[in-house]
């Protein structure tokens, strides 16, 4: 009753505002859970390659277009390593050992400890708990944890910005090992 109070006093172009605010917060929390399947797949590709013929023509525009669609260039690959192999020798093997963890799913967030993710990473469990959340939850929805809860959303959404993955494409270009590529692609598909 209170709320509706509050509603009544507020200036109509203040309230129209909140409602389309809120109304927004509904529609998408309803599309988040709608499922990302192949349509979803197809219309991100489709926005990627847009004049293209099919998926092999962007493949070709990435890597051999007008200029580098990434950072680094990979016809360069080999050279660029071996610079980094000569200018930083001292960081080759911290990165080769950190690559190696993320390889085999060994991760120390946030104080931890580490913890090995056997066979796939759980990408919505606080893995420190053991607590897992709803995959098709909208994160803005999140409740805090109770305190003391002993589990929170932040070990999770740590592990997915997926800062290690930058440690498995240096070990590839480093040594030429698919492990690490193959783990790579494991983990994105996860």
């Amino acid at each position: 009753m209170r709320r509706l109070r509050y509603l009544a006093q507020l200036p109509p172009a203040a309230l129209w505002r909140g409602l389309k605010q809120r109304g927004g917060q509904v529609a998408q929390r309803l599309v988040n859970r709608l499922p990302a399947g192949p349509l979803a797949d197809f219309a991100f590709r489709r926005a990627l390659a847009a004049g293209l013929a099919d998926v092999a023509a962007l493949a070709q525009r990435l890597r051999h277009g007008p200029s580098p669609a990434f950072f680094i260039d990979d016809r360069h690959k080999t050279a660029m390593a071996q610079a980094f192999r000569a200018l930083c020798p001292a960081d080759v093997e911290p990165v080769l050992r950190a690559a190696e963890r993320a390889r085999r799913q060994t991760f120390d967030l946030l104080g931890s400890g580490p913890h090995t993710f056997d066979p796939a990473i759980d990408w919505h469990m606080d893995f420190k708990s053991g607590h897992r959340w709803n995959a098709q939850s909208d994160y803005r929805a999140v409740p805090p944890a109770p305190y003391p809860g002993g589990y929170d959303i932040i070990v999770p959404w740590e592990l997915s910005r997926c800062q290690h993955f930058a440690w498995l494409g240096q070990a590839y270009w480093l040594t030429g090992a698919e492990a690490y590529a193959q783990a790579f692609c494991a983990q994105v598909e996860a």
